[in-house]
């Protein structure tokens, strides 16, 4: 690295191994690196946007995610990944636009439909939710616990007590932790892990 600086993937890797070992100047210095030597990389400024917004600055990191939002022609995962850092900075319009997206170019992406159902759900979306929550479980073919404990939910709430009751019997062996939730208050949104 020392021998030819100019090699963004390498600062993008340097950048990497110093969040993971709590450097946060020297992963925004790497980030900043990559970033000038290679501008168009989605994933660098991505990643870089989740840097700033776990480090709380939300500012700069909606500077990032606008920048990497206006390319053209975006993987949905990416789209995927640019909606939840969006709505994890409070832009719940942008978010919903991403993750519309990604849901529109990769029907199977149940994470995309899962987070789409979940931000729904918190903007009290109720009806629109449950669509993309249970496509998202539909299209896990199971896998989609946090679908699952949402569902239960909007399902309780409803008084649709026999699905709630097959719904929370799958979340006891596939995740006992959100079965306890469920079992106590249960009434809070949870949303996707950013990373």
């Amino acid at each position: 690295i020392a021998a030819d600086g100019n090699v963004a993937d390498a600062h993008l890797a340097l950048a990497l191994m110093a969040v993971e070992s709590g450097a946060a100047r020297r992963a925004e210095a790497e980030f900043r690196t990559t970033l000038t030597l290679w501008p168009q990389s989605l994933k660098a400024r991505l990643l870089f946007a989740k840097f700033l917004i776990k480090n709380d600055r939300k500012t700069e990191a909606l500077n990032e995610l606008d920048s990497a939002s206006a390319a053209s022609a975006i993987a949905p995962a990416v789209l995927l990944d640019l909606g939840r850092a969006y709505w994890a900075v409070d832009q719940r319009a942008a978010a919903e636009r991403l993750l519309r997206q990604a849901v529109a170019r990769a029907p199977r992406l149940w994470q995309a439909q899962e987070s789409l159902g979940i931000l729904l759900l918190e903007c009290g979306r109720r009806r629109e939710a449950e669509v993309f929550l249970r496509l998202a479980l539909d299209s896990s073919r199971g896998g989609a616990d946090l679908s699952a404990y949402h569902l239960a939910q909007l399902c309780r709430r409803s008084g649709r007590l026999g699905e709630w009751r097959l719904l929370r019997a799958t979340l006891e062996r596939r995740s006992p932790g959100l079965a306890a939730r469920l079992r106590g208050a249960g009434s809070s949104v949870l949303r996707p892990a950013l990373l």
